[in-house]
């Protein structure tokens, strides 16, 4: 740990050094970075401490004054070992990249989990993660599988199950590697030595959380044009918004506008429902990265980490009930006695009806939208992303057991205009990979519907503006449930009044989901 010799090899300063580091040795860490704010002051107690030791060996005969003088002159750097921990021993299925999360293991350890760098590398402690072989296993082959040409984007995939514990993290492929990034776990952002990415429409899924919350009505509707210019919206500026290819959508309600990632009607429901309110639900649901509360939020462009999506959309797979995610499930010393265990804490943060209206919504993303590429036989939810340029593609979701987030992009950014031969969306490789994993992952385990929602709030069937009587006029009539038989160019949708037993139903031509 200290000084990479056995014990019988220990030098006169070195032993020196121990004996005053028994007391308090966080305070005495010679060992600390020299751009640790506490490492002058840590190495300064440590040299009076060591002083007083060798001090008290010459009162009591044990070494000479000339010896004393000599150990109290020794460098620092020649007495102590720093702790760049390049390995970590025998590490089992490298090639599925678990030394990433053997070190996010150790960087948990020394931050959340309260350990120091001495009980961590020092030895005794046997450290009990959630990490699932099968799982992992079933991660690292679904990516390679897809992106399996030399120069194709990196990917990250983090996988939470309805407990909080992260059951596979994919952080990278090469940790042993020369590359610039081989050592940075993509996974988690800054915590991982790099940086969070845009999030894409991905995002939008906080902002239909708060809309739901707020009791906006599924039938909700929007005109989706083009290309949208909202005056003094962003901080007193016009904000200009397109959609996807710049496809006009026409009137577009909740449950079409994600469906097909309309960013036009995205942008209206933000400034409905307030960018201050997505960006603290957000917060509460998971995403731990700072959040700018402007009304382009919606649209996923502050930085966040896959672990932060995975365990914001996790909420939503929990009835609206958040727990923080875990990697390590107890730590015992070598006697057994149990140092930490994990408690699941459930924090609810949204209502269970909104929750449930939400989830439906984004089955059909899944069903019919964006993400059919996920739809892999059992009931599920998510949404699709895909940045400006194609710099970061998503696919973030759920079922009732489990929440997978997929990131793919390169590391520098990038554009990934032309990976075999296509430009990346979130339903393009990020969908495919999310598919191929959830396939194993869920094998054997119960899956959950996503019912269409008993309680619409308010007016279900009808918009807030008009009577549901009007279902003529396409500026009026809103669409409430789509069909999930219907084509990609078609959605058949009813409208219900809430005053009538009858019913009427119209089926309106579309462009096709927009890919992100």
């Amino acid at each position: 740990m200290y000084f990479g010799k056995n014990l019988d090899q220990i030098t006169l300063p070195e032993a020196a050094y121990l004996a005053g580091l028994i007391r308090s040795p966080e305070t005495a860490d010679a060992k600390l970075p020299e751009n640790d704010p506490k490492a002058a002051r840590s190495r300064q107690t440590a040299s009076d401490r060591r002083a007083s030791v060798l001090d008290a060996m010459v009162a009591t005969g044990k070494i000479t004054e000339a010896e004393a003088t000599a150990a109290k002159a020794n460098d620092w750097s020649d007495v102590v070992v720093r702790s760049t921990q390049n390995s970590y021993g025998k590490v089992s299925h490298t090639e599925w990249g678990t030394e990433y999360f053997v070190d996010y293991v150790r960087h948990w350890m020394t931050t959340e989990g309260g350990f120091t760098d001495a009980q961590v590398y020092g030895g005794g402690l046997r450290v009990y993660t959630t990490l699932d072989m099968t799982d992992q296993g079933a991660a690292a082959v679904a990516i390679t599988s897809t992106l399996n040409q030399p120069n194709d984007p990196a990917a990250a995939l983090v996988s939470i199950d309805d407990i909080g514990a992260v059951r596979a993290m994919i952080g990278g492929l090469d940790f042993n590697g020369t590359g610039k990034y081989s050592k940075v776990n993509l996974a988690v952002g800054a915590e991982g030595g790099g940086a969070g990415r845009q999030a894409g429409s991905s995002f939008k899924a906080f902002t239909l959380a708060e809309a739901m919350n707020q009791n906006f009505p599924m039938s909700k509707t929007y005109d989706a044009p083009s290309r949208i210019s909202i005056p003094k919206a962003d901080g007193g500026r016009d904000w200009s918004v397109g959609n996807y290819a710049d496809a006009g959508l026409g009137q577009l309600d909740l449950i079409s506008a994600t469906m097909r990632s309309s960013n036009t009607a995205y942008a209206q429901l933000m400034m409905d429902v307030g960018p201050k309110n997505v960006a603290a639900l957000a917060t509460q649901m998971g995403i731990t990265s700072p959040l700018k509360a402007v009304p382009a939020l919606t649209l996923g462009t502050s930085e966040v980490s896959v672990l932060d999506m995975a365990s914001g959309y996790s909420t939503l797979a929990d009835n609206g009930e958040h727990i923080k995610p875990t990697v390590v499930t107890k730590v015992t010393d070598a006697k057994g006695n149990v140092l930490y265990e994990n408690k699941v804490i459930r924090k609810r943060v949204l209502d269970a009806k909104a929750v449930a209206k939400v989830n439906y919504i984004l089955n059909q993303v899944v069903e019919g939208g964006t993400a059919t590429g996920a739809n892999f036989g059992q009931p599920a939810a998510g949404k699709t992303g895909t940045t400006e340029n194609y710099r970061d593609a998503w696919f973030v979701g759920f079922t009732c057991k489990m929440t997978t987030a997929v990131w793919v992009g390169y590391p520098d950014g990038t554009f990934m205009k032309s990976v075999h031969g296509m430009s990346v969306t979130g339903g393009s490789f990020p969908a495919t990979i999310w598919k191929k994993y959830m396939t194993v992952a869920t094998k054997g385990k119960s899956s959950c519907p996503f019912p269409f929602p008993t309680d619409d709030g308010t007016n279900q069937g009808s918009t807030t503006s008009s009577s549901s009587t009007s279902s003529s006029s396409s500026s009026t009539s809103s669409t409430v449930k789509p069909s999930s038989t219907s084509s990609s160019s078609t959605s058949s949708t009813s409208s219900t009044s809430s005053t009538s037993s009858t019913s009427s139903t119209t089926t309106t031509a579309a462009p096709p989901a927009a890919p992100n």
